[in-house]
């Protein structure tokens, strides 16, 4: 509780400091633009699309996606950029390309001897095995709706023959 005596809602705190996380973010974006012209660093974008991507709103994630996927054509952080993407996919709905990017994050061998990609390809393999886990359960759910279908069409087909049939003895 606050000092109000007002219960806090801890929701409502991430969701400020992620919207302060994006405008500071996005402050020093439109300030390396004045800066610099239409060339903005690689790390002030990275972070503006960090940012962007902690968002709840879909805008915001589609233009993180853009920034990632700019930076990964100029070879900036690659991995994290293509992890960043991959992510992004996902929370957007399309699945499909979220697996593709795993798989291929997967099979690209280790760029550090240090270990430091360790996490980005735990995190990797997390994320693939959610998208294989939700892809799965929405089959099942989409089979079983499928299922329903036919069994409510042949009701009805059975029930319309056996209408018919009752018409014809009259």
């Amino acid at each position: 509780m606050s000092d109000d005596g007002a219960a806090q809602n801890p929701a409502a705190d991430s969701a400020e400091a992620v919207r302060a996380e994006i405008d500071a973010a996005q402050q020093a974006f439109e300030e390396d633009v004045k800066k610099q012209g239409l060339y903005v660093t690689h790390a002030v974008k990275f972070r503006y699309a960090v940012a962007l991507s902690k968002s709840e709103e879909k805008d915001d994630w589609m233009l993180a996606r853009c920034y990632f996927s700019d930076l990964w054509q100029v070879g900036h952080q690659v991995r994290r950029s293509r992890l960043e993407i991959a992510k992004l996919h996902f929370k957007l709905g399309d699945y499909r390309k979220c697996r593709q990017m795993c798989q291929q994050l997967l099979a690209l061998p280790s760029s550090r001897e240090d270990g430091e990609d360790d996490d980005d390809i735990a995190e990797v393999e997390r994320l693939h095995e959610k998208v294989v886990a939700h892809v799965r359960s929405e089959g099942k759910k989409g089979l079983a709706a499928v299922g329903v279908i036919v069994i409510v069409l042949g009701a009805l087909v059975l029930w319309s023959r056996r209408s018919d049939s009752n018409g014809e003895r009259r």
